[in-house]
C-alpha cells in the first residue's frame, strides 16, 4: 500500500522512541540477525506520479544480500481491506506498519502509480550495515511492525531518516537539522500539490492545517518528503570509514524517471478561479437582462444557496477535525472566520429570493456589502500576517463571491414587484 493516504485533510501526532530506547529493545531480542556479511543498502526513491496520492512520492529501503537476496524494507503500508480506514485515518488511529518483500515485487507495484523508481546504493561500513539490518528485520516483525502515523513527523521517509540517523551516530542531523528551507511545511504541500488537477485537493487541505505549519522549516523538517531525504543524503559524508567518503556510493535510475523538486503553483490560476467566482455572481445581471428579473433573481439565490452550503459543510469537517483529532495541528483554526455558521443567513436569504420575498431584498443587499468588507479584511490580516494562519486565499474567494452578487444586486435594483419584466 501507499506511504501517503491521500485525504492530507488531517495530520498526525506520535511519540518517538529515542535511539537509546531501541538499542535497548534491539539488545534483548536474541532472534535478530547479529550481522548482515555482504550485504549492501540501498535507498529507494519513489517519484511522484499523476494521481492525487502519489504526489508526496514514497521511499523504503532496499538490502541485497550476499547470496542474492534482495528485499525491501516498506515503512508505508496499512490494511487497505479494513472497514473503518477512512474513520480511522482521520481521528488518527490508522496504524501503519514496516513490511519486508521482494524487490521485483516492490517495483511491479510502485511503478504502475509513481512517476519513477531511483536507488542509492549506500557507502557503509559492515557494522553499520549490520545495525540497520537488525533495525529493519525487528521494525518488520508483525508483534513490532505497527506505529502511530504521522504527515510529518512519523511517516515513510522520516522513519528511515531517522534510522539513517542512528546509524551513522547522528551525521545527518548534525548536517541538516537547524539549516533554514527558507519555506514552510505549507508551502512544501503546496509545491507536492502544484498541478492544477489537484487545486481542489490542495484548497480543503490548506484550510484544515493550521498555523503550526505556516512557519519556516529547516532542511531536517523538510525531510518529511522522500525527494528531500534523497536528496540530503546524497552530501552527507560517512564518518565511520576511512577518509570519510560521501555517503552515497552510486545512483540509479530503476524505472522511469528520477523525482525533481516540485514547483510553486502557478498564481495564474488561482487569480483565474477568482475572476471566475466574480462572473458566475454576475451573471445574474444578464441573465436578468436576457430572460427578466425574475431569472437573475433566482440565480443570485441558486448561488448563495450553493456556497452558504459548501461553506457550512466545509465549517463541519474543520470542527470535526478539531474535536476528534488528537494533534495540534488541526485545532485552533483560523479558517473558520471565513467558514462560520453566519453562511447559514446567507443560506436562507439565498431561498427567500428564490421564492420571491421582495422584502428581503435590501437584507440580502447588505449583506453582501458587509461580505466584502469582512472577507477583505481577513485577506488583508492574513497576507500581512496579523492573523497568524495563511487564510487569505479563502478570504479573496468570499470576498469574489461577494463582489460578483453584490454587483448583479445593486445594478439592477429590482425594488418593483413586477416579477416578470425585463431590465430596460
Amino acid at each position: 500500500m501507499r506511504c501517503w493516504l491521500m485525504w492530507a485533510c488531517t495530520v498526525m501526532m506520535v511519540s518517538l522512541f529515542s535511539g537509546d530506547a531501541v538499542g535497548e529493545i534491539l539488545a534483548q531480542d536474541r532472534d535478530l540477525p547479529d550481522g548482515c556479511e555482504g550485504c549492501r543498502a540501498y535507498l529507494v526513491t519513489m517519484a511522484p506520479g499523476d494521481a492525487l496520492f502519489t504526489v508526496f512520492g514514497h521511499i523504503a529501503i532496499r538490502v541485497v544480500h550476499a547470496d542474492g537476496t534482495d528485499e525491501v524494507f516498506d515503512y508505508g503500508t496499512y490494511d487497505g481491506q479494513d472497514p473503518q480506514l477512512v474513520y480511522k485515518f482521520l481521528v488518527g488511529t490508522l496504524a501503519y506498519h514496516c513490511q519486508s518483500l521482494a524487490f521485483v515485487d516492490m517495483v511491479a507495484w510502485y511503478k504502475r502509480d509513481f512517476g519513477g523508481i531511483s536507488a542509492q546504493e549506500l557507502d557503509l561500513s559492515p557494522g553499520q550495515i549490520a545495525r540497520l539490518y537488525r533495525k529493519l528485520v525487528y521494525d518488520s516483525q508483525p508483534e513490532h511492525s505497527a506505529y502511530a502515523y504521522h504527515h510529518f513527523y512519523n511517516n515513510c521517509s522520516t522513519k528511515i531518516r531517522n534510522l539513517l540517523d542512528e546509524v551513522l551516530g547522528g551525521e545527518l542531523s548534525r548536517e541538516i537539522r537547524d539549516r533554514p528551507a527558507h519555506r514552510s511545511i505549507r508551502d512544501m504541500i503546496d509545491a507536492s500539490m502544484y498541478r492544477w488537477e489537484h487545486a481542489a485537493g490542495r484548497w480543503v487541505v490548506f484550510g484544515l492545517l493550521n498555523h503550526r505549519i505556516d512557519g519556516p522549516a529547516d532542511f531536517w523538517e523538510q525531510t518529511f518528503l522522500p525527494y528531500y531525504l534523497a536528496k540530503e543524503v546524497a552530501t552527507i559524508r560517512n564518518p565511520e570509514l576511512a577518509g570519510t567518503p560521501m555517503l552515497v556510493k552510486e545512483t540509479s535510475t530503476i524505472t522511469g524517471l528520477p523525482g525533481s523538486e516540485r514547483p510553486a503553483p502557478a498564481p495564474w490560476f488561482g487569480l483565474l478561479c477568482l475572476a471566475l467566482l466574480v462572473d458566475l455572481g454576475a451573471l445574474a445581471w444578464f441573465l436578468a437582462r436576457w430572460r427578466g428579473q425574475r431569472w437573475g433573481r433566482a440565480w443570485v439565490g441558486f448561488w448563495m444557496i450553493v456556497w452558504g452550503g459548501l461553506a457550512m459543510s466545509y465549517e463541519t469537517v474543520l470542527w470535526f477535525a478539531w474535536a476528534v483529532s488528537p494533534y495540534p495541528e488541526t485545532k485552533f483554526n483560523w479558517a473558520l472566520l471565513v467558514f462560520h455558521p453566519l453562511h447559514l443567513v446567507g443560506l436562507v436569504l439565498g431561498v427567500g429570493l428564490m421564492l420571491r420575498r421582495p422584502r428581503w431584498l435590501a437584507m440580502t443587499k447588505r449583506w453582501h456589502l458587509a461580505g466584502m468588507v469582512y472577507f477583505g479584511s481577513i485577506a488583508a490580516l492574513s497576507w500581512f500576517q496579523v492573523i497568524p494562519q495563511r487564510i487569505w486565499h479563502y478570504g479573496l474567494a468570499g470576498f469574489a463571491i461577494s463582489l460578483g452578487l453584490g454587483f448583479a444586486l445593486w445594478s439592477l435594483g429590482w425594488e418593483g414587484t413586477h416579477e416578470g419584466t425585463k431590465a430596460r
